[in-house]
């Protein structure tokens, strides 16, 4: 099966409706310029939180390494 109507609608806004009826924050178009792990969960640009789902593209993605210094400190390569 998959949603035959707006992705919006179908999808996007009962994920969001029930994401928020769990205490859950999100953040539309927010930078994101640092990520860090930490036994607790994350801290992203120093705010902590327990859970994160960074949801971009790969150049957002990309960005979000290129400007993380805790990330490029755990990278081996």
């Amino acid at each position: 099966d998959y949603p035959r109507d707006d992705h919006e609608r179908t999808v996007l806004a009962p994920f969001r409706t029930e994401m928020q009826s769990k205490g859950v924050e999100i953040q539309l178009s927010t930078p994101v310029r640092d990520v860090t792990a930490n036994p607790d969960g994350f801290i992203v640009d120093g705010q902590p939180y327990e859970w994160l789902v960074l949801a971009c593209d790969v150049k957002g993605v990309k960005a979000i390494v290129e400007s993380s210094m805790s990330i490029k400190a755990s990278d081996p390569t």
